[in-house]
C-alpha cells in the first residue's frame, strides 16, 4: 500500500510537470520535499510524549514486579505446605490439616496467577495504545504546519523522502536539497516549546541557500 501510494505521487508529480500549462509557464508548479521521521524525532512534542510513556511503563512495570513477589511468597507458603503435609514426623491429623492449607494456596496461587496474567495483558495493551494515539496525534499536527506553509508559500505537492519502499530503497532516489522545507518545517514545529526543552538545533542542517553563500565567501 505505501508502495502504490509512493508511485502515486510520483506519477502525478511527472504528469503535472509535463502538462502543456507547466512547460509554457502558464501555472507555476512548486514541489517541496520533507523528512518526516526527522520531524518526528525531532519535534519537541515527540520527545515530551515519549518520556510520559516510559514513566508511565516504569509505573506498570513496578505494580507487575510487586505482583510478581505476591506470588512468588505463595508459591513459597504453598511448597512448605506441602512439604508439611508429607513430613513422616507429623501426625495424620496434622498432615491432613497442612494438606487442606496447601489446596488451599495452590488454588489462591492460580486466581493470583491469572489476575497477574490479564493485567499484564492490560498494561501492555494500554501502553501500545498510548503510543498509537502519541504518534498519530503528532503526525497531525506535523502534517498540518506542512499543509499550512505548502498553501502559503504556493506548493502545488510536498513529498516526504524518509522512509522505504517495498523494496527496502527510498521511495524518491534523489530529493534537490533547494526543495527540502525540513529545516523550516522543524524552526515552526519547536517555536512553541518550553524554555529549557532538548530539540535538535535547527543550525545543524543548514539549508542549500546557506551553503552556496557559504560556498561564495572569499
Amino acid at each position: 500500500m505505501k508502495h502504490d501510494l509512493h508511485f502515486l505521487i510520483r506519477f502525478v508529480a511527472i504528469l503535472a510537470l509535463l502538462s502543456p500549462a507547466a512547460v509554457f509557464g502558464q501555472q507555476q508548479f512548486k514541489i517541496a520535499a520533507v523528512d518526516m521521521a526527522k520531524l518526528f524525532a525531532d519535534y519537541y512534542k515527540t520527545k515530551k510524549a515519549e518520556a510520559e510513556l516510559k514513566d508511565r511503563a516504569q509505573g506498570y512495570e513496578k505494580e507487575l514486579k510487586d505482583r510478581a513477589t505476591e506470588l512468588q511468597k505463595i508459591e513459597d507458603n504453598g511448597r512448605q505446605l506441602k512439604e508439611d503435609a508429607e513430613n513422616p514426623a507429623y501426625t495424620d491429623e496434622k498432615k491432613a490439616e497442612k494438606r487442606k492449607l496447601f489446596e488451599a494456596k495452590k488454588n489462591e496461587f492460580t486466581q493470583l496467577a491469572t489476575t497477574y496474567q490479564e493485567l499484564k495483558q492490560t498494561r501492555e495493551r494500554e501502553l501500545l495504545q498510548q503510543k498509537n494515539r502519541m504518534r498519530t496525534t503528532i503526525v497531525e499536527e506535523i502534517t498540518q504546519i506542512i499543509q499550512q506553509k505548502a498553501k502559503k508559500e504556493g506548493y502545488s505537492l510536498v513529498i516526504d523522502k524518509s522512509g522505504l519502499t517495498v523494496n527496502m530503497v527510498p521511495p524518491f532516489l534523489y530529493v534537490q536539497d533547494s526543495l527540502d522545507i525540513t529545516t523550516d518545517i522543524m524552526k515552526t514545529l519547536n517555536a512553541g516549546a518550553p524554555p529549557g526543552t532538548a530539540t535538535t538545533s535547527p543550525a545543524t542542517t543548514p539549508s542549500k541557500d546557506a551553503k552556496d553563500k557559504d560556498a561564495k565567501k572569499p
